[in-house]
């Protein structure tokens, strides 16, 4: 984390667009990465898609990520906004975007949630709820791929992805764009199984 060297010009731009916020009423905020940056991706760049070609994060830089992140959280903290109350490392991980994104198989999100916490933790930022999966409709948290039954983010029906101990702990809170709602009734489930206090999240 020491050595990430962050470009304040542009994260003050941010700052400031969450001062006018706050200034006009909201009381908090979330964030959500939607793409790591463009030479830490196997496509070079910050979209999800260029001419056909799927950008994934390389995994030699997933403690670069979990390094960057952390950082960023940490001068917010010492900034006048504060810290976020809720952080998504991936807006829509299944979604190949030609805007910005970054597509992640499930064991590589699972992963990247839980260094995440381990890192945000060891650099006291605990109260920062990670949400997710913030897939783009209920299914892709129980199927990876429907067809198939390949199980998704939260690893099948049930959530059995959440039987480990810190898996659970990693995500505080469920998050989905309801564009769709296919899968909602076996989300309903998954959740009345696992639920754990007011971990429930939708946008």
């Amino acid at each position: 984390v020491s050595n990430i060297v962050l470009n304040s010009a542009l994260l003050n731009q941010y700052i400031a667009k969450i001062a006018y916020a706050r200034d006009h009423g909201a009381q908090s905020y979330v964030l959500a990465v939607w793409s790591p940056p463009a030479q830490w991706k196997t496509n070079g760049s910050i979209l999800g898609t260029v001419n056909g070609n799927i950008g994934y994060l390389h995994s030699w830089a997933e403690p670069y990520l979990v390094a960057f992140v952390t950082k960023v959280m940490l001068a917010l903290k010492s900034s006048q906004v504060g810290l976020p109350v809720a952080f998504s490392v991936q807006n829509e991980p299944s979604h190949v975007a030609p805007y910005a994104g970054c597509i992640y198989v499930p064991s590589d999100w699972q992963k990247l949630v839980q260094d995440v916490r381990g890192s945000f933790d060891y650099w006291g930022l605990k109260s920062i709820t990670l949400i997710g999966p913030e897939t783009g409709e209920y299914t892709q948290a129980v199927y990876y791929d429907y067809l198939t039954g390949a199980p998704g983010y939260l690893g099948g029906l049930g959530y059995p992805s959440l039987n480990s101990s810190y898996m659970n702990y990693a995500i505080g809170a469920y998050s989905f764009h309801t564009y769709a709602e296919c899968s909602l009734w076996q989300t309903q489930q998954a959740v009345a199984r696992v639920f754990h206090g007011d971990d429930a999240l939708g946008e």
